[in-house]
C-alpha cells in the first residue's frame, strides 16, 4: 500500500490515526524557513513553535516500540534534539558520510560532507541485522539525477527501513519531498504514507511510485 497526500503536513497528519505508524523517517526543513499549506511563511523565530507542534504528532502516530529519524544539520540539530527529546528517547545521532561536500564560503569554512540523522525511540525496539557505527557512508544524489533540491539517496533510506521494520510495516514521511522514501518502501516491501506539501514534488513522487498509489 502507497499513499501519497498533497498538502500541508501540520494538518494532514491529524487525519492519521494513533499509534499506527511503524517507522517515522523524514527530512523536514532544516528549521530555516517554513512554508505552510497557506503560503503562509513562518520565520526562524517561529521555529520551534512548528517543531513542537509536528514532534507532538510523531509521537502520537507512532505506535509503541517504533523508531524515528529526522535528518538535521549541524546549526539546527540542537533545536531538533531539544523538541524530539520531551517526546522519545534519542539514541544516537548518526552522521551521514557524503562522498563530496556542499560549497559555501570556499575560503573561510570548511566544506559540508555530513548530514546529521537524529535516531530515537518510542519505547523500546531491537533495530534488525549486525549493530553496525553510528556512521553511515553513502554517496549523495548526483546534481544531474536529482528529482528534489535537497534529495536523499534511496540507499540510504532503505538501509535505516530495513534497520527499524519488517516486511509489511508502515513508514511514515510527512515531509515527502519527490519520494524517495516511497521507493525506497516499494523496494523493501514496506507499506507508505507520504505527505508533500508542493504540487510539483507530489506530482514527481506519484510518477516515482506509479501503478501502485492511492493519491488524496
Amino acid at each position: 500500500m502507497i499513499k501519497l497526500v498533497l498538502g500541508d503536513c501540520m494538518e494532514k497528519i491529524k487525519e492519521i490515526d494513533d499509534e499506527s505508524i511503524d517507522l517515522i523517517l523524514t527530512d523536514p526543513p532544516y528549521g530555516v524557513n517554513y512554508q505552510s499549506w497557506t503560503g503562509a511563511t513562518i520565520k526562524n523565530d517561529d521555529n520551534l513553535k512548528w517543531m513542537r507542534y509536528i514532534v507532538k504528532q510523531f509521537y502520537r502516530v507512532l505506535n509503541k516500540n517504533r523508531h524515528l529519524y529526522v535528518f538535521t544539520r549541524w546549526d539546527v540539530y540542537p533545536q531538533w534534539y531539544q523538541e524530539i527529546s520531551k517526546w522519545f528517547k534519542v539514541t544516537n545521532v548518526l552522521v551521514w558520510v557524503k562522498n563530496n561536500w556542499s560549497t559555501g564560503d570556499t575560503e573561510a569554512a570548511y566544506g559540508y560532507q555530513h548530514e546529521f540523522i537524529i535516531y530515537a525511540q518510542k519505547g523500546r525496539r531491537p533495530l534488525n541485522g549486525r549493530r553496525d557505527t553510528d556512521v553511515l557512508f553513502f554517496k549523495r544524489v548526483h546534481n544531474k539525477n536529482r528529482y528534489h533540491p535537497t534529495e536523499k539517496p534511496v540507499s540510504i533510506l532503505r538501509y535505516l527501513i530495513e534497520k527499524s521494520t519488517i516486511k509489511g510495516e508502515i513508514v511514515l514521511d510527512p515531509f515527502m519531498g519527490s519520494g524517495s522514501t516511497g521507493v525506497a518502501c516499494l523496494q523493501t516491501g514496506r507499506k507508505f504514507i507520504g505527505i508533500e506539501i508542493d504540487e510539483k514534488y507530489y506530482k514527481i513522487a506519484k510518477q516515482r511510485v506509479s501503478g501502485t498509489v492511492l493519491s488524496f
